[in-house]
């Protein structure tokens, strides 16, 4: 396999496995996205965001990693392509989900004073 389609290979695994990840964050994140944002406007710059870099950051890692890796054999760069675009996806997704839980109230702890309660019922 020649070089440049190795490449457009490894590029297309990137963003296919991208796009497969947007596909399935679509609906639960646009609907997080609405209930945060002031406005739908904002939501949908938001969405545009976080596709743009879910697809850029882990296709910038796979041509970043195959820069070093110039006498591995076909079979270990397509690896290397799958397994750097896996690392760049749950990068960004950690990224994602550390920025969204920031706006997401939490529920406050059980305080002190509350009585536990045995499987019986009783109080314990």
């Amino acid at each position: 396999m020649s070089s440049l389609s190795t490449l457009a290979l490894q590029a297309t695994i990137s963003v296919l496995c991208s796009l497969l990840l947007i596909a399935v964050l679509r609906q639960p994140l646009t609907r997080t996205l609405t209930r945060l944002c002031p406005d739908a406007d904002a939501a949908a710059f938001w969405w545009a965001y976080a596709s743009v870099m879910l697809v850029g950051a882990p296709l910038a890692l796979v041509l970043l990693v195959n820069l070093f890796a110039p006498g591995a054999t076909a079979v270990d760069q397509l690896r290397g392509a799958l397994l750097t675009s896996l690392c760049g996806l749950l990068w960004g997704m950690h990224l994602l989900g550390r920025r969204i839980s920031a706006f997401v109230p939490m529920s406050p702890a059980p305080s002190a004073d509350c009585v536990r309660m045995s499987p019986t019922g009783e109080a314990a």
